[in-house]
């Protein structure tokens, strides 16, 4: 079902919310299925965020962005060459470490990737960073593979 039918859809239930994507997520999902294999493997897309399948994760205490992550971190630059979206970088970390520094490190990795992202070419005025320290996991912090993809960044693409 096209974008359009959906939208016509919900709105006829009179719903406002559910499975529809933002104009912005389509324009990605549409410049993710035109890369190339090798590189749209490296990228995931879920609703309104652009993940790296293997993650942008960090060693514990560390905000310098690692080389496994830059042929997906160039596969994101690759996407916003093709588009006129705006990222949202988010920072997280494990729960170890006292709330001040976790929200500084998550700060502080948001703002690598941004500086990577840029220096890459892209406007910084698309990009906006936040941190979320131990907010928001996505994995148990009780084992050390689970803390290991707390450490991360994520992109949400913004309206």
């Amino acid at each position: 079902m096209s974008l359009m039918r959906c939208v016509a859809l919900w709105g006829a239930l009179g719903l406002t919310s559910g499975c529809l994507k933002s104009a912005e997520a389509v324009k990605v999902e549409q410049a993710v299925k035109a890369l190339p294999p090798e590189e749209a493997d490296l990228l995931v897309l879920t609703d309104e965020r652009v993940l790296v399948k293997d993650g942008v994760t960090f060693p514990i205490g560390e905000a310098n962005v690692e080389a496994r992550c830059l042929p997906a971190l160039n596969a994101v630059v690759t996407v916003m060459n093709k588009t006129d979206v705006k990222l949202l970088v988010e920072g997280h970390t494990d729960d170890t470490g006292g709330p001040e520094a976790n929200q500084s490190l998550a700060l502080a990795r948001a703002a690598a990737v941004k500086k990577y992202l840029e220096d890459k070419g892209i406007a910084g005025d698309r990009l906006n960073i936040v941190g979320y320290g131990p907010e928001k996991p996505i994995a148990s912090n009780d084992t050390d593979a689970g803390r290991a993809k707390n450490r991360r960044v994520e992109f949400k693409v913004r309206r």
